[in-house]
């Protein structure tokens, strides 16, 4: 088990996606630095978990529901990470991050369309804070707001690993948007499957713009 056992989610389980990611991220190595951002972090799962593993680390946690991060702050005292987390309640856009800040930015923020909201399990519906699934028309609202903040905060080389809604093949839309809005900061490393062969995952790489890619 990646995902430490013992842990207080909205929704019970750790997810499988999630587990998967978190082991990806891990297999990949301590990062360079000492400092990681987990945006839409909802009980912490993933950056506890990095915490729990990377003692070294420091790694704060952004979310914008306060019953999540209370979540968060019970798991962080659980499994003795407390002090090496700071925990940020509010929307992204609210934040105050410094540029260049960040070796590693992890998300899995709300990127579910509007319309397919409605066709997920009761068991989601009626156990999910509607804020953490839906991600606006395209599914694509906050995850936009997770690249232009990693645009900004991540230290040259620095990466942001994000899950995404591989129904509706988004890593597409999110090369569209870093081809647009990004081309000189942000490139995309790899789209990772998840365990159905669905594009689940993106890594993606600030440039150096004093090196190469």
């Amino acid at each position: 088990m990646y995902i430490p056992r013992g842990f207080t989610k909205v929704c019970g389980q750790a997810i499988p996606e999630t587990e998967l990611m978190v082991q990806r991220i891990l297999e990949g190595g301590l990062p360079g630095g000492r400092r990681i951002l987990d945006l839409c972090s909802g009980s912490g799962v993933i950056g506890i978990a990095l915490a729990t593993a990377w003692a070294t680390m420091r790694v704060d946690l952004a979310d914008l529901s306060e019953q999540a991060m209370g979540l968060a702050r019970e798991n962080a005292k659980r499994f003795g990470v407390y002090d090496r987390l700071k925990f940020l309640v509010g929307p992204i856009s609210d934040q105050e991050f410094t540029a260049n800040s960040y070796d590693m930015v992890v998300s899995n923020p709300p990127y579910i369309p509007t319309e397919s909201v409605g066709n997920l399990s009761r068991t989601v519906k009626n156990h999910e804070d509607i804020l953490a699934l839906d991600g606006g028309e395209e599914g694509m609202n906050i995850v936009q707001e997770v690249l232009n903040v990693s645009s900004m905060v991540l230290k040259p080389n620095g990466m942001l690993w994000m899950e995404l809604h591989a129904e509706s093949s988004q890593h597409r839309s999110v090369e569209e948007y870093i081809a647009r809005h990004h081309a000189t900061e942000l490139v995309m490393q790899e789209v990772v499957l998840d365990l159905r062969d669905m594009p689940r995952f993106v890594l993606i790489r600030k440039v150096d713009l004093g090196g190469v890619l």
